[in-house]
């Protein structure tokens, strides 16, 4: 009968485990999608709670460092998101998404070469996002490689016609370039997209200015 009780036990044991695990699961669900709530929202401690007990429960939780560094992000907390970013980045070494975020931090970190590794990687891994291609054509301009800048513009047209701000940027490359024809037939595709664009004004008028 001992033996009988304590297998009776040992199972009963096991079905309450079993039970709160997928308790735990589903609470995980819901909050997450309550955090991204949040995030939308702009409510962005609120989403640092939730995310904090999605991973005190589940350490592993990829997607809740990765959204709880967005969050941090947002209240200019870049060291923190960082940390998140790479956390994410450990626990799935293909959530690009991850690098993406993690590159914009160091750029406003000033941390350049680093952003670029980042986005060379996410890019190698998955080429469907214009925004990667505009970021790094942004710090293509900035270490002076005008080609590549110009080819992730492009790019980045090509996947997202009307991605304003890789007009606006080819714009400027061009009339740096004294390119005047291409700079201003991109300065108007911008203002095309985003009509009342102070930065495309102001580049129009410092392209007939030079021009």
């Amino acid at each position: 009968m001992m033996i009988y009780r304590v297998k009776v036990l040992i199972a009963a044991l096991s079905l309450a485990f079993i039970s709160l695990t997928l308790a735990a699961q589903i609470n995980v669900r819901n909050y997450s999608i309550r955090g991204r709530q949040h995030l939308m929202n702009s409510e962005y401690i609120q989403a640092i709670r939730l995310f904090n007990q999605i991973i005190y429960y589940k350490s592993d939780h990829a997607d809740s460092y990765y959204y709880r560094g967005l969050a941090k992000y947002q209240l200019s907390d870049y060291s923190g998101a960082e940390r998140d970013f790479t956390r994410a980045i450990e626990l799935k070494s293909y959530k690009t998404e991850a690098m993406y975020y993690r590159a914009v931090v160091n750029i406003e970190k000033g941390n350049k070469i680093e952003a670029l590794k980042d986005l060379i990687t996410a890019i190698e891994l998955d080429d469907r996002h214009p925004e990667y291609f505009l970021t790094r054509g942004w710090l293509h301009a900035e270490f002076g490689d005008t080609v590549g800048a110009i080819s992730d513009y492009q790019t980045a047209i090509k996947l997202d016609e009307y991605m304003d701000n890789a007009y606006l940027n080819l714009s400027v490359i061009y009339m740096l370039q004294k390119n005047y024809e291409d700079a201003l037939f991109n300065c108007n595709k911008a203002a095309e997209i985003k009509p009342r664009n102070l930065a495309c004004n102001l580049t129009r008028g410092n392209i007939y200015h030079y021009n």
